[in-house]
């Protein structure tokens, strides 16, 4: 077939979805792009071995759009660790009601606990916590809370210790192969974003020429970082009925 008639052919096709060739020819050079910059770059410094904070700290100093890669990140965290909670809760939904009650009441214990105790407790129950818990308790004793201070101001007070017992405390997993139910589209509708006059697109402080170029981004990171996002859920297929 000529080129001439290839591309009647092609837009004639594409008419019943209501889209261009050129509209076809952007799609496919993101898809090319995308598989181009599969894995991580040569010499980028990202290893999996590195956590949450490390991958943030190496992406402000290699990307030229450091603001969006990290909240980006942010939000890979975010959904992940909402994706294992879900896991989680619907797990113990399979446990005998015994086990739930059980497993709720150590909950609320350990919801009174102030951070000290918590510390404290880490160190009798698990030796290999020992050193964070140990640092956690040296924090506290250098920044203990005023004997005087009462109510709210009190509250504030444990609160930024909790923050601090986080910290230290809560596992800072790699995200190398680690994944999330969340798709892109939901990564980028929790983005701080506006339209330009110019008609591009201002995604956390970074300039993009469309949505679907923002998304790009984010899926390249997620190649890099090893991340898996879960895949775009496709829209049932529009049947198109033939007139007799």
């Amino acid at each position: 077939m000529k080129p001439d008639g290839m591309a009647r052919e092609c837009a004639k096709r594409l008419k019943a979805f209501g889209k261009t060739i050129k509209d076809a020819t952007d799609f496919y050079i993101r898809h090319l792009n995308r598989k181009k910059s599969s894995g991580r770059p040569k010499h980028s410094g990202i290893t999996r071995y590195m956590d949450w904070q490390q991958l943030q700290e190496r992406l402000l100093k290699l990307s030229h759009r450091a603001r969006f890669d990290v909240k980006v990140l942010d939000r890979f965290e975010t959904e992940m660790r909402g994706t294992q909670a879900k896991q989680q809760r619907a797990a113990e939904q399979q446990l005998p009601r015994a086990n739930i009650q059980l497993i709720e009441q150590r909950r609320a214990e350990q919801a009174a606990l102030t951070p000290e105790q918590f510390a404290e407790r880490i160190c009798k129950r698990d030796g290999a916590a020992n050193s964070a818990a140990n640092a956690l308790k040296q924090y506290l004793k250098q920044n203990p809370i005023p004997a005087n201070l009462e109510g709210e101001q009190r509250e504030r007070e444990i609160k930024k210790q909790w923050r601090e017992a986080e910290k230290l405390l809560l596992p800072m997993t790699a995200p190398a192969g680690r994944f999330t139910d969340a798709i892109a589209t939901d990564i980028f509708n929790a983005l701080e974003k506006r339209e330009l006059p110019n008609g591009r697109l201002l995604v956390e402080g970074h300039e993009f020429t469309s949505k679907e170029d923002a998304m790009d981004a984010i899926h390249d990171l997620a190649t890099r970082l090893q991340f898996r996002l879960k895949k775009q859920r496709r829209r049932p297929r529009t049947v198109i009925q033939k007139s007799a």
